[in-house]
C-alpha cells in the first residue's frame, strides 16, 4: 500500500519537472521568435496563427471534456480492468472521431474556408491544420495516463525532447533551407507525430483491445458539462486573431500574434503560483487565516504588476533590438495586451473564491459571458481601430472574466482583499501606457529610457515606503514558492 512518503516524492518530482519543462518550452519559443522574424513576414506569422487556430478549434471539437472525464472515472474505481477499459475506449474515441471530419474537410474544405476566412485558404495550410489536429489528439489521453500512473517526470522528458527536435527542424528549414513559413509548419509536425507513435504503442501495451462502446459514450456524456469553460477560454485567445483576418488581413494577424507573445512573458511566474495557490487558499480560508491570504494575494499582485509594468515600458526597446521595422506596429499594441494578460494572470485568484464557494458551474458561465463580450467588442472595434481594437477587446474581456468571479463571491473576497494593491497597479500601468502612447514607435533615446526607469524605481520605492510590501515578505514569498516546488505540496492539476 502506497504511503504518504510515496505521494510526496511523486508530487515533488512531477510538479518540478512539469514546471521546468513548460517554462523551458516557453523560453525556447521566445528565443527563437526574433530569429524566425528575420526570415518570416507579418503575413507568415498570420498564416501560422490561422494554422494554429484551425488545429486548436478541431482539437476542442474532438475533445468534449473527455480527457478530464476519463481521469475522474478512472479514480472512481479500484478495478484495474475497468480502468484499462476506460483508457482504451477513450483512446480509440480520439483515434476514430477525427476521421470523418478529416474526410469531410478533404471534400468540402475549400468551400468552407472561402466562407469562413478572408485570406487564409484551405490548401495547403488549412488542410495541414486539419492533419495536425488529427495527430494531436491521442497524445492527450496518453499524457493523462502518464500522470495517473505517476510517471510525470517521464512525461515531461518525453514531451520536451520532440519539442526541441521540432524547434531545431524549424530552425534548419527556415534559416538554412529557406523554406519560410513551410519550414516552420514542418517543424510543428515533429512533436505531434512522435508523440502520436509513443501514445499508440504505450496505450496498446497498457489497455490492449479493451474497447467498449458503452464505456466510450459514458465518458463522453460525463465530460460534456465541461465544454462551456473549455471553449470559452480558448475562444478568448483566438477570437481577435480570427476577426482580424476576417476584417483586416493576415499581416495584421501576424502583428497581433507577435504582440501577444511578447506581452505574455510575465505569465511565466504564474506557472508555479497556479500549482500552489488553491491548496494554500483553501487551507487558510477553512482555518480563518484571512490575514495570510491577504498578504499573499497582495504580494503576488504587486510582483505581477511589476513584471507587467516592465513589459509595457520596455517592450519597444525589445522590439527595436530584436525585430526589424516590419514589426514596429506591434509596439503600441503590446501596451494594451499586457493589462489583459495581467487579468489573465489573476484568474487563479478569482477562480479560487468560486471554487471555495463550490460554484464551479458559475465559472463556465462567467467565461462564456467574457467570450461574448470579446466577440462583440472585436466586431465593433476591429473595423475602426484595427489591431489595437482586438487588443482592447481582449483587455476588457479578461477584466470581465476576473471581476465576474469577484462580484459573485464578493463577501469572501472583501474579507481578505487588499484593494490598495490593485490601486498600486493602476498607478504604474496608467503612466506606463501613456509613455508608450506618446513616444515614437520607430526609435528610442537615453532620455526616454531614463524616464521609464525613474517611473519604475519610484513605483517600487513607493511600495516599500508605504509598507505595502516589505523586503522580508518578498524573500519569504520567493522562498515559499521554491520550497513548495521542492516538497511537492501542491499537486499538478490535470489540464484539459
Amino acid at each position: 500500500m502506497k504511503n504518504l512518503s510515496f505521494y510526496i516524492k511523486k508530487l515533488a518530482a512531477g510538479s518540478l519537472a512539469m514546471s521546468i519543462e513548460k517554462a523551458t518550452q516557453n523560453m525556447v519559443g521566445l528565443v527563437l521568435l526574433p530569429i524566425f522574424a528575420i526570415f518570416l513576414s507579418p503575413e507568415d506569422f498570420g498564416i501560422l496563427s490561422m494554422f494554429a487556430l484551425v488545429a486548436t478549434f478541431l482539437g476542442l471539437l474532438y475533445n468534449p471534456g473527455t480527457v478530464s472525464a476519463a481521469v475522474r472515472l478512472y479514480f472512481d474505481t479500484t478495478n484495474e480492468e475497468r480502468r484499462r477499459e476506460i483508457f482504451a475506449s477513450v483512446f480509440v474515441f480520439f483515434l476514430l472521431l477525427p476521421i470523418p471530419f478529416t474526410i469531410g474537410f478533404w471534400f468540402f474544405g475549400n468551400t468552407l474556408f472561402d466562407a469562413v476566412f478572408s485570406e487564409f485558404s484551405f490548401m495547403p495550410y488549412g488542410f495541414l491544420g486539419v492533419l495536425l489536429a488529427f495527430f494531436s489528439q491521442p497524445k492527450r489521453i496518453w499524457a493523462e495516463y502518464m500522470i495517473v500512473k505517476y510517471k510525470v517526470v517521464q512525461l515531461a522528458i518525453t514531451t520536451f525532447i520532440p519539442f526541441i527536435l521540432g524547434s531545431a527542424v524549424s530552425l534548419v528549414c527556415i534559416v538554412w533551407l529557406g523554406m519560410g513559413v513551410d519550414g516552420r509548419i514542418t517543424g510543428m509536425f515533429v512533436a505531434p507525430l512522435a508523440l502520436f507513435a509513443v501514445a499508440v504503442v504505450t496505450m496498446h501495451r497498457y489497455a490492449g483491445g479493451r474497447v467498449h462502446f458503452n464505456t466510450m459514450m459514458e465518458v463522453v456524456r460525463f465530460g460534456l458539462p465541461l465544454v462551456g469553460a473549455i471553449w470559452a477560454y480558448t475562444l478568448l485567445q483566438y477570437t481577435g486573431s480570427y476577426l482580424l483576418e476576417r476584417y483586416m488581413g493576415l499581416a495584421e494577424v501576424g502583428i497581433y500574434n507577435i504582440a501577444y507573445r511578447l506581452a505574455g512573458i510575465p505569465l511565466f511566474i504564474t506557472l508555479g503560483f497556479r500549482q500552489m495557490w488553491n491548496p494554500v487558499f483553501y487551507e487558510n480560508m477553512q482555518n480563518g487565516n484571512h490575514a495570510i491570504i491577504s498578504r499573499l494575494m497582495s504580494l503576488f499582485i504587486l510582483m505581477f504588476t511589476l513584471l507587467c509594468g516592465v513589459t509595457i515600458l520596455f517592450a519597444k526597446e525589445a522590439v527595436l533590438l530584436l525585430f526589424d521595422e516590419r514589426y514596429t506596429d506591434a509596439i503600441p499594441v503590446i501596451g494594451w495586451v499586457v493589462p489583459g494578460i495581467f487579468f489573465l494572470g489573476l484568474l487563479p485568484l478569482s477562480n479560487a473564491f468560486l471554487g471555495y464557494a463550490k460554484r464551479f458551474g458559475l465559472t463556465s458561465r462567467i467565461a462564456l459571458a467574457a467570450t461574448a463580450v470579446n466577440i462583440v467588442l472585436c466586431i465593433l472595434l476591429i473595423p475602426r481601430m484595427g489591431v489595437p481594437g482586438a487588443a482592447f477587446a481582449l483587455l476588457v474581456s479578461y477584466a470581465v472574466y476576473f471581476f465576474g468571479g469577484i462580484v459573485f463571491c464578493y463577501r469572501d473576497f472583501a474579507q481578505v482583499a487588499n484593494f490598495k494593491a490593485l490601486a498600486m497597479t493602476l498607478l504604474l500601468f496608467a503612466p506606463a501606457i501613456a509613455i508608450t502612447a506618446y513616444t515614437p514607435n520607430t526609435s528610442t533615446s537615453a532620455l526616454e529610457i531614463t524616464a521609464k526607469s525613474v517611473l519604475l524605481i519610484a513605483w517600487v520605492a513607493a511600495l516599500f515606503k508605504a509598507r505595502y510590501v516589505t523586503v522580508s515578505e518578498v524573500k519569504k514569498m520567493v522562498q515559499s514558492t521554491i520550497d513548495r516546488l521542492k516538497n511537492g505540496k501542491a499537486p499538478k492539476p490535470h489540464e484539459e
